[in-house]
């Protein structure tokens, strides 16, 4: 769970975003520009004077972090470092009073026969996670997980291989459904008044893990100019004359905009296949793990990193080297460094909880 500091942190800098993102396909705004100053030659590791942001980073020592406050100044702030453990799920291997590899779900112990502990069918639970393998919290209690087909009211229900999908918005229950298990063209969004919304990761229902705004499975099209400079939505043709990408601000020093990716780009597909790789080999996770590392701590990070890549396509090309040696700090910027970049992510705390304060008035 991220702490206090660190979700304002994200905040901070999805506020940074929006100002850099806001009215991106407008010709008559301005996007911002991202200025290296000379290191020390700020009283700020970081300041904004919009469309400017100035970074310096100089001026924090090894030991420090830049902290940036809502009017985007940064000041230099102690921080410590510290590796989080693994939080390991009933059914997987553990040691004992292993610091690094934590049981901690249901009796939260690592049983005699080298495997976390979990609570059987019908005893009481608080999580899925609490339950043992096969089984899900329904009301408090661990039952066995449905099979495809099955009524169901979450997506612990279906197990790891299924989602409970809702047909319509005045559904009661859904049904298990099968991941990637719809073709292009089939429907998966339901219309609301007019406008197709679709579940939060139902596009993992589709083989090509891809919706449409009108809520069919899609692989979409190629951008034919993605990465080029830009002015509005329109100079970025597709492979469909009357559709195109996105034209959005990038983080550069001259405040650049950027054709964006589309569904069917290179880089889209890398992320597909990557997830699906995951998807294979860790069939056998606990379904409370989610979306998680799952013992293929490979897998996950190259997906990830794949999907990261494709998402912020146009935010993560041309940083100048001061963005890049801030990257570990700021947002999205922060998982790309952790799934991209390096090992596991270190996370920072920070020591003076009265500067901290200071910094968010």
């Amino acid at each position: 769970t991220q702490s206090t500091w660190e979700m304002g942190i994200l905040l901070l800098f999805l506020a940074l975003l929006s100002v850099a993102q806001g009215q991106s396909s407008s010709s008559n705004s301005s996007c911002l520009k991202i200025s290296c100053v000379a290191p020390g030659s700020q009283a700020f590791c970081s300041k904004s004077d919009q469309p400017l942001l100035s970074l310096d980073t100089g001026v924090c020592k090894s030991d420090q972090v830049c902290y940036v406050n809502k009017r985007y100044d940064g000041v230099c702030v102690k921080k410590t470092s510290n590796v989080q453990p693994i939080y390991v799920y009933p059914g997987q291997p553990c040691i004992k009073n292993d610091p690094n590899r934590i049981c901690a779900f249901g009796p939260k112990a690592c049983g005699d026969d080298g495997v976390c502990a979990g609570f059987n069918i019908n005893q009481a639970c608080v999580r899925t996670a609490d339950c043992n393998y096969g089984l899900y919290c329904q009301r408090g209690f661990c039952s066995p997980i449905l099979g495809v087909g099955a009524e169901c009211t979450s997506n612990d229900a279906c197990g790891r291989l299924a989602y409970c999908y809702y047909s319509s918005i005045d559904a009661a229950t859904g049904y298990c459904v099968a991941y990637f298990s719809f073709d292009d063209g089939d429907q998966i969004g339901v219309n609301v008044g007019g406008t197709f919304v679709v579940q939060a990761g139902a596009e993992k229902l589709c083989r090509s893990q891809s919706v449409n705004v009108n809520g069919t499975c899609t692989k979409g099209l190629k951008s034919t100019r993605k990465g080029l400079n830009c002015t509005t939505d329109t100079d970025c043709k597709t492979t469909d004359s009357n559709s195109f990408a996105s034209c959005k601000c990038g983080f550069t020093t001259g405040g650049n905009r950027y054709c964006d990716l589309h569904g069917d780009d290179e880089e889209w597909g890398s992320a597909h296949t990557a997830f699906l790789n995951y998807f294979i080999n860790t069939k056998d996770c606990h379904v409370g793990a989610g979306w998680t590392e799952c013992g293929r701590p490979d897998l996950y990070k190259a997906w990830k990193c794949a999907e990261l890549k494709a998402q912020y396509f146009v935010e993560l090309k041309d940083n100048p080297p001061c963005l890049q040696d801030m990257y570990a700090y700021y947002g999205f910027f922060r998982d790309y460094v952790n799934f991209c970049m390096s090992g596991r992510l270190l996370y920072i705390s920070i020591a003076v909880l009265a500067l901290i304060t200071s910094l968010l008035v």
